[in-house]
């Protein structure tokens, strides 16, 4: 999977791959989590990113757990949740 724009460097993006992977022991899981990498944004970044135009899914929304954790996610995948 090439760099997305929204990390610095391939650097950067594997080390968020590598610690996608950590993350979690379930393989099915794992390998959806690995190339969704909006799941980490915030509201702010995103904004930061689309208004430079290196946001690839400028339609991700936000969700907070009960613990006030943020997670972003795509619409494709609110619309098979």
């Amino acid at each position: 999977m090439n760099t997305p724009a929204c990390f610095s460097s391939q650097h950067q993006f594997a080390q968020w791959r590598a610690a996608a992977e950590l993350s979690t022991g379930n393989k099915e899981y794992k390998f959806r989590l690995r190339d969704n990498y909006c799941m980490d944004c915030t509201p702010e970044y995103r904004a930061a990113m689309a208004s430079c135009g290196k946001c690839e899914h400028p339609k991700v929304t936000f969700d907070v757990d009960r613990d006030g954790f943020v997670r972003g996610v795509r619409p494709a995948e609110r619309e098979v949740a």
